[in-house]
Parts: structure tokens; sequence; C-alpha cells
């Protein structure tokens, strides 16, 4: 038993002696609040970049791909033949450069989007 105790004791001494022979942290810059700092330093880890959609190459082709997506009821033809006439205009027309997002937001409010 007393053989048992004396290497828990020595173990113990180790233990102390390793836990205390740790080199301080450095010393950091003494302007700043530590709390803050830390907060600061959990808050910006792994926040991806937020990545912007490019915007389509061709306008009468996005057209085209909206313009199938509205159903051909008549009381939809106001939201379909901008979208079909901007599909069939030349690049850099000014029939081609209509606003497509308010007439898609228009043509879902009435119930005109396929299904």
């Amino acid at each position: 038993m007393n053989r048992r105790l004396r290497w828990i004791g020595l173990a113990m001494a180790v233990g102390l002696a390793a836990g205390c022979a740790k080199a301080p942290a450095p010393a950091g810059d003494p302007n700043v609040n530590p709390a803050t700092a830390q907060e600061e330093d959990i808050t910006n880890k792994n926040v991806p970049e937020p990545v912007t959609p490019p915007p389509p190459a061709d306008p009468a082709q996005q057209a085209g791909i909206l313009a199938a997506l509205i159903d051909s009821r008549p009381e939809c033809a106001e939201f379909r033949a901008p979208l079909e006439a901007a599909s069939k205009a030349a690049p850099g027309a000014p029939e081609a450069g209509i606003d497509m997002t308010d007439i898609m937001r228009r043509a879902q409010a009435a119930g005109c989007q396929r299904k």
C-alpha cells in the first residue's frame, strides 16, 4: 500500500509541475478589450464571401426561358408578350432591356406561372 501511495504522489507531483511549466500566452495589444477581440474573432471565422450570380450573357435567351414559364391562357398574355418580344430581339436592342424580374413577379401574383 505504501508503494502505491508513493506512485500516486509522484504522478501528482509530475502533473502539477507539468501544469505550471507551460509558457505564458503571448501578450496582445494592451489597447484591445479581450472580450471584444474574442467576439470579433469568433464571428468572423469561416464566413463565406457572398457570391453574386453573373448576369446572363444573353438577355434574349433569358427572356425566352422565362416566357416558357408563363401559361398560355389569354389572361396571361400581358406577361408573356413582352418576354417573347425580348427573346426575339437583337442583342443590345431596347426590347431586350425589359425588367424581367418585375414581369415574373407580377405574373406569379396573377397566378400565371406554369406549375
